[in-house]
């Protein structure tokens, strides 16, 4: 079928697939990696999350889905987002796996001649992670587009040219950021996005709205 959700802004397409994953809590406590490695698997690897949105990716490049045709699929630019549901799939390093398996997966159409070069890094967001900075986003301070291009260029950075002590802290906690979910480490570092603040909007448009309702 389709992806779960399809945005296409101008030569930006984002797609999400959307994973409310359960996790027993006997997985996790087993402390076994082989365990919670099929777990992740099962439900990301092997038949959903990373195949829907390698499939999808061949079909908007192939320009087959009816719901939107019109753009150039040498233009376009596919930002893939998997959204999880559960605080045990912000581990770090998770997002870094999934994106290796994606990477493999999507050079496997490069070799049927489809053109992936304009296809974005996979992102792993968390659903709390969207509602807290939909402010931000609603408010048009920064696109998705260009906080998901900016946090892979940062965390993606290598560590050198090195200039002193603090400039080496600053360029380790970017590295340290990529084994994270989207935005749960670079942006809170760099303090690009005031967490704290989308948290006071959010939380104060809930009580307006709750004492709307009584």
């Amino acid at each position: 079928g389709g992806p779960d959700y399809y945005i296409r802004n101008g030569n930006n397409i984002f797609l999400f697939e959307n994973k409310d994953i359960f996790m027993s809590a006997e997985v996790k406590e087993s402390r076994n990696f082989e365990i919670i490695k099929n777990i992740i698997d099962n439900k990301l690897v092997k038949e959903s999350g990373i195949p829907q949105i390698i499939n999808n990716i061949k079909y908007i490049l192939s320009k087959k889905y009816k719901f939107d045709n019109n753009y150039s699929e040498n233009k376009c630019t596919i930002y893939p987002i998997i959204v999880t549901h559960r605080p045990e799939f912000d581990t770090p390093g998770l997002n870094l796996y999934l994106k290796y398996i994606f990477d493999k997966k999507l050079s496997e159409l490069k070799e049927v001649n489809i053109n992936i070069d304009k296809v974005k890094q996979l992102t792993l967001i968390n659903i709390d992670t969207l509602i807290v900075f939909l402010n931000y986003l609603k408010n048009k301070k920064m696109s998705l587009n260009e906080i998901i291009d900016s946090y892979h260029a940062n965390t993606n950075k290598e560590i050198k040219n090195v200039k002193d002590e603090d400039d080496l802290d600053i360029k380790k906690s970017r590295k340290m950021s990529s084994f994270y979910a989207y935005m749960n480490g670079f942006y809170v570092v760099d303090k690009k996005i005031d967490i704290n603040k989308e948290l006071k909007i959010l939380r104060d448009e809930n009580i307006t709205l709750t004492d709307k309702l009584k």
